[in-house]
């Protein structure tokens, strides 16, 4: 008679191909040290080559990257940006991504633009996710490719870091701060902070991370964890006489960084225009964040708790489950898991704020518990250890539990995130869109002519296609909300609809708009300039409808 007890104990014959196929991959590795690098970067490709195999962006500023590369490319570095007339950007620009528009320049240079920012990107988060693992492996975690695997079907940081955005190539860079921490080589930092400066505005996440690394190293030297539970029974410390020497360590990590990022800031092609935008981005945008005010990107509002868990179902088990072993092997555990502990619950509490973080807390949830299962299980012989837990499961019955769940429940959530991200992208904005109606209205406009746009994501669109016209506002609302407050309301009266009084007064003589261009989608505002004697339609297709603002006069 069939047992499953039996067969769980004593697997079939069968199942050791799979022992000789594990046995001759590892020595193939030994003669080949770089393999494993290599195909988690193939994997990872495909995976994003999969993603974009639909001729579509998932999110508007793709245009603006690519529109920022050829521009670069042509022009050099310029520090105004006139194409945002009503923008603390017009006269104060600075490109917080210049690195990232840097190694563009080579993609949209030898293939057609927009396919060489498709390219890029896959390029950028194989890199990416290449880096996850070679940290794992430099830390010698146990399962590292499994861990990596995770990574790789959770579907709220494939679709983030597949965006046509720096955040690949920042987190690689993150990834690398990272081993570093556990190099004493401070130089590399200082160089590291400095490129972090070029290639992304997020720059104040390495000073964060490094004072956690000072928290958690003085926690790791100086607080002695009980043996018994109770947290009347922790004693504050130096463990030992070296103790001292890993909290100095920590603090001149701090110190080199700080040097690294301040040497970035100030050697900088945009110094120093670059001190205002980091002003408007980094402090209003992102810290003080205006979006109880007006209408900002939807990645700046809060990813809901429940909606979060559902969405990073594998990520959060994993968090989960290194949580229970760090408290359970709390004595065996070190600076490093209880730094990424304090990264983890930093990035949780920022993503419940603002749902772009989630592409930080990810990672960090499988690092960490990647960190905190394989010291957990310092000391334990795996050969002997996953007998006696094989040999428990099927004592306790809870074999068949364990051997079909995974098996119905893990497929079921990796098919659930990667066809989920492929159709939101599939779903987006095509390459073509706005093409014929913002060419047009380049051809049959004189050049500089200010365009008041119906919606502020179609400004990334519309630059690419046609940079020889100027635009209202774009990139984010909050940097016209900072130039001019007045004429941000007044702006988003118009596109609403809900100016019906002096609608040609606002449009001609506060904004000196020639044009007017409005999306299909926004039918209040086609219906009020329709209304309207002071414009007059020139141009509609089945995107946009453009008219031309009549004289005052008239």
């Amino acid at each position: 008679m069939f047992s499953f007890s039996r067969w769980f104990s004593h697997p079939p014959r069968w199942l050791g191909a799979f022992g000789i196929i594990t046995h001759r991959y590892r020595r193939l590795c030994q003669r080949l040290p770089y393999l494993p690098y290599l195909l988690v970067f193939l994997c990872s490709g495909l995976i994003a080559v999969f993603l974009h195999s639909t001729p579509t962006f998932a999110d508007p500023d793709s245009f603006y990257h690519a529109k920022m590369a050829l521009l670069l490319r042509d022009r050099g570095v310029f520090t105004q940006f006139p194409w945002l007339q009503f923008t603390v950007l017009k006269a104060s620009f600075a490109d917080h991504q210049f690195l990232y528009h840097l190694l563009l320049i080579p993609f949209v240079t030898f293939w057609p633009p927009l396919v060489g920012l498709k390219l890029a990107t896959v390029v950028f988060f194989a890199v990416c996710v290449t880096a996850f693992y070679g940290l794992l492996r430099f830390w010698k975690v146990r399962g590292a490719a499994a861990f990596t695997a995770v990574l790789l079907v959770s579907g709220p940081f494939i679709f983030r870091v597949n965006l046509a955005k720096a955040q690949g190539l920042a987190l690689a860079l993150l990834f690398i701060c990272l081993a570093c921490l556990q190099v004493r080589r401070s130089a590399w930092l200082l160089v590291l902070g400095f490129l972090y400066v070029w290639l992304y505005a997020g720059w104040p996440l390495l000073p964060v991370l490094a004072g956690l690394w000072v928290v958690a190293s003085w926690a790791f030297h100086m607080i002695v964890p009980p043996r018994r539970l109770g947290f009347w029974r922790w004693k504050v410390g130096p463990s030992d006489p070296s103790a001292w020497q890993g909290w100095s360590f920590a603090l001149r990590i701090l110190f080199f960084i700080a040097i690294g990022i301040t040497a970035g800031i100030v050697v900088n092609p945009y110094f120093p225009h670059n001190l205002q935008f980091y002003w408007n981005q980094i402090i209003q945008i992102a810290v003080i964040n205006y979006k109880s005010v007006i209408g900002v990107g939807g990645e700046w509002y809060p990813y809901p708790a429940l909606e979060l868990i559902a969405a990073t179902t594998l990520s959060t088990f994993c968090a989960m489950v290194g949580l229970t072993v760090y408290a359970l092997t709390i004595r065996r555990q070190s600076a490093r898991s209880t730094f990424l502990l304090l990264c983890l619950a930093m990035f949780a509490l920022l993503t419940l704020r603002s749902r772009r973080n989630v592409e930080y807390l990810v990672p960090f949830e499988i690092l960490f518990s990647a960190v905190a299962i394989s010291q957990g299980l310092v000391g334990l012989p795996s050969r002997g250890f996953w007998r006696e837990f094989r040999e428990f499961l099927a004592e306790q019955k809870l074999f068949l539990i364990a051997a079909l769940l995974p098996l119905v429940l893990v497929p079921f959530l990796v098919a659930r995130d990667l066809v989920g991200v492929w159709s939101a992208y599939a779903e987006s904005l095509p390459l073509t869109k706005y093409q014929q109606s913002a060419t047009w209205l380049a051809e049959h406009s004189p050049a500089g002519s200010i365009v008041f746009q119906g919606d502020w994501d179609d400004f990334p669109i519309l630059f690419y296609y046609n940079s020889h016209d100027y635009y209202l506002v774009g990139l984010d609302p909050t940097f016209m909300y900072r130039y001019d407050a007045k004429r941000y309301w007044q702006w988003e009266r118009v596109t609403t609809g809900r100016e019906r009084v002096r609608l040609h007064d606002v449009v001609a003589k506060s904004f000196s708009a020639r044009y007017l261009f409005i999306g299909m989608d926004n039918e209040p505002m086609t219906k009020l300039v329709s209304a309207n004697l002071g414009f007059r339609e020139i141009y509609r297709d089945d995107e946009a409808i453009i008219f031309e603002v009549l004289p005052m006069n008239n």
